[in-house]
Parts: structure tokens; C-alpha cells; sequence
């Protein structure tokens, strides 16, 4: 009798957990678009020109105290080629306020967080670009970055996103030069704590392990000793230097430039997708086009939009959030580009419509959808 009321009572439970679903997800859908509505007056501004190695290399100074200006740095030489600054444009202009840059490859999270100065690194404009063609400053805080990018707020960003971007290369800034053996004499040290540290679990490993694999000889099993250390050597390392919590946003943001398996959907869809309680509409365009008019209850993400103000304002929206992207038609790329954001951030139900704003002008259907358009 027991098992049956309890059967029927998890039945119970179950039914209206699933009959409340859809409403409390149109709910939810419904004040993220609201959220979404009331943030779409500033998205930021990212110097992603020719001139953001400047804009980069003067906050740079500006951070470690040096007084300068954009204006200063505004010359030829300091642009030499058409896409931008060079990393060696970068370092004449930090030498010609009496500051040291110190050009460095190969670099990893810890060498950064050792030299503990600004940074002007060379990455990615955003996750969904393919070319290491933008300049940023960033700063180790803690165990996050401060970021520095053009005339934008300074933006807090975690370890596991910036390396997602990174190209590993860049400029430090200094008041003195010595940043090069700061960064080599880290790396010994460090390399040497943890063979010191690898050692001392292999002798324990070797000592601990015989008693469970070989009870009876207690004989060495130095394979599983070198396993038993590696392992622990990593998970330590991890803990220390790593960003554990963020791993799948920074996994996410580093492969959105190769991701191909986008879903798309047809004008008719987008069109009743405007009245859909459960999915958002993103209108992919420049701002002031959105502004000219677009699909009734859609939101602005502008594909110029900061990456940095993007991410902080969605930081909060749930990650099943739907979504549902366009463009002006179905020619432009914008709403590609902003779909393999919105996934870099990690929304996996996101939706490209072949159609955009011109097809939805020009479409054939009957007047009792023209409300659609605003």
C-alpha cells in the first residue's frame, strides 16, 4: 500500500513538473528579452583598426603610472603596416616615454601572473575571428585578468577565457628593463619545485602502492609509481595555475571559430518566431539599421558590438536560453558571426534564419503577419 501512494505521489510530482515546463521556460524567455531590452543602449566600443596597438600600448602606460596621450602615439611610425601596430612599433612607443617593452613568445598564464605588469598581448578580436590581428592590455588580477581594449571599460575576465584567445605573445611594459630573466628565472623555479615535488610522491607512491597491488611480495611497480606521481603532479598544477571552473567557457570560446553546426531555419519560422514566448529574436545588425526599423520584439546584438560588454552582459542569462538570429538578408554574414559568439558564451540552442530584414520586407505572406515588422 506504501509503495503505491509513494508511486503515486512521484507520479504526481513528475506530471506537474512537466506540465510547468513550457511556462515557466516562456517566463523565463520573456524576462531575458526584457533584461536583454534595457542593456541594448551601450554595447561598448572596440578599437578593432589599425589604431588599437595605440589605444592598447597607452592604457598600458596609463596603468603603470606614465602619463601619455592617444594623440602622441598617432604617427606613422608607430602604424607600420596597414592592419596595425607591430610588435616592435608596441616597443618604440613604450621607449619613447622612458618605459622598457620587452617583446616575449611562447609565453603561458603563470609567466604573466610571475611578471605581474601590463601586458599589451596580441589575440583574437573576438572567439569567432580566425586572425591574431587586435592588441589588448591586460593585467594579472588574482586569478583573472584585467582587461584593456581600445576606449572600452576595463573588463574582468577569467584565465580559461583570455587564453582561449590568446596567440601567447606580446609586450610587457616596465619602468625598467629585466622582465626576461624574471620570466626565465620563474620557469626554473618552477621546474625545479615540481621535480622536487614529482620525486617525493614517487618514493611515497613506491612505498604505499606494494601494499595493495602485491601484498604478499610487496615488490616495486615503478610504472604505476610514475602514474600515481604524474597524476598527482597535474592535478596539483591545475589547482594552482589553472581556471578549473571556467575550463568549458574558455573550451568554448577557443574552438567558436571552427564551429560548423549552426541550425538554420526558414523566413516563415523566424516571422512566427516573433510571437514565440519561448525563444528570443537577436537582430544581428549595426545598431542604427536597427534602429530604422526592425522584426517586432527583436533585440539588438550589434556584430560591432564590444566582445568584452557582450559577455558581461549576458553573464547572467540562462545557458538554454533559444535563439534566434538575423541579418539584413539572406547575403549577410553578420548573423553568422553572431550566432558563433552567442555559442562562444556558451548557448547551445542558437539558430541562424536564412532570411533577414529585406526578405521580411519584400516576403508574400498575408497582412495578417505585416505586424512582425516595425
Amino acid at each position: 500500500m506504501s509503495r503505491c501512494v509513494s508511486v503515486s505521489i512521484a507520479s504526481f510530482i513528475l506530471l506537474a513538473s512537466l506540465s510547468g515546463a513550457p511556462c515557466s521556460r516562456a517566463a523565463n524567455a520573456n524576462t531575458v528579452q526584457t533584461k536583454l531590452k534595457s542593456r541594448t543602449n551601450d554595447w561598448g566600443a572596440s578599437i578593432d583598426g589599425p589604431l588599437c596597438g595605440i589605444y592598447a600600448t597607452a592604457r598600458g602606460l596609463r596603468a603603470l603610472g606614465i602619463e601619455c596621450s592617444i594623440d602622441q602615439f598617432i604617427k606613422r611610425r608607430y602604424v607600420s603596416k596597414c592592419g596595425g601596430s607591430t610588435e616592435q612599433d608596441i616597443v618604440e612607443m613604450v621607449e619613447s616615454t622612458g618605459a622598457a617593452g620587452v617583446v616575449l613568445g611562447r609565453l603561458s598564464i603563470f609567466d604573466l601572473r610571475l611578471a605581474d605588469r601590463p601586458f599589451v598581448a596580441n589575440v583574437r578580436s573576438s572567439p569567432v575571428d580566425e586572425r591574431y590581428d587586435h592588441w589588448i592590455t591586460v593585467i594579472p588580477n588574482d586569478r583573472n585578468f584585467l582587461v584593456l581594449d581600445g576606449i572600452d571599460e576595463p573588463r574582468m575576465i577569467s584565465a580559461a577565457e583570455f587564453s582561449a584567445i590568446w596567440r601567447g605573445a606580446g609586450v610587457f611594459i616596465a619602468k625598467d628593463a629585466g622582465l626576461q630573466q624574471i620570466v626565465v628565472l620563474g620557469r626554473v623555479m618552477l621546474l625545479t619545485a615540481l621535480i622536487a615535488f614529482g620525486i617525493t610522491v614517487w618514493n611515497l607512491a613506491e612505498r604505499i602502492l606494494p601494499r595493495f597491488t602485491d601484498p604478499i611480495k610487496h615488490g616495486r611497480n615503478p610504472l604505476l609509481s610514475l602514474a600515481m606521481a604524474s597524476l598527482f603532479c597535474f592535478a596539483m598544477g591545475l589547482s594552482a595555475f589553472g581556471d578549473v571552473h571556467r575550463f568549458r567557457l574558455g573550451l568554448n570560446a577557443a574552438v567558436a571559430h571552427v564551429s560548423t553546426d549552426l541550425k538554420t531555419c526558414s523566413l516563415e519560422h523566424l516571422l512566427n518566431a516573433t510571437d514565440d514566448e519561448n525563444a528570443i529574436v537577436i537582430d544581428a545588425r549595426r545598431f542604427p539599421d536597427f534602429e530604422r526599423g526592425s522584426l517586432s520584439n527583436a533585440v539588438s546584438f550589434p556584430v560591432n558590438a564590444s566582445y568584452w560588454a557582450v559577455q558581461e552582459k549576458l553573464s547572467d542569462v540562462p545557458r538554454d536560453t533559444s535563439f534566434i538570429v538575423y541579418c539584413q538578408s539572406k547575403y549577410c554574414e553578420y548573423d553568422t558571426t553572431v550566432a558563433k559568439r552567442l555559442r562562444s558564451f556558451g548557448f547551445y540552442d542558437v539558430t541562424v534564419s536564412d532570411a533577414g530584414w529585406r526578405e521580411a520586407n519584400e516576403s508574400t505572406f498575408d497582412e495578417s503577419n505585416r505586424h512582425v515588422l516595425r
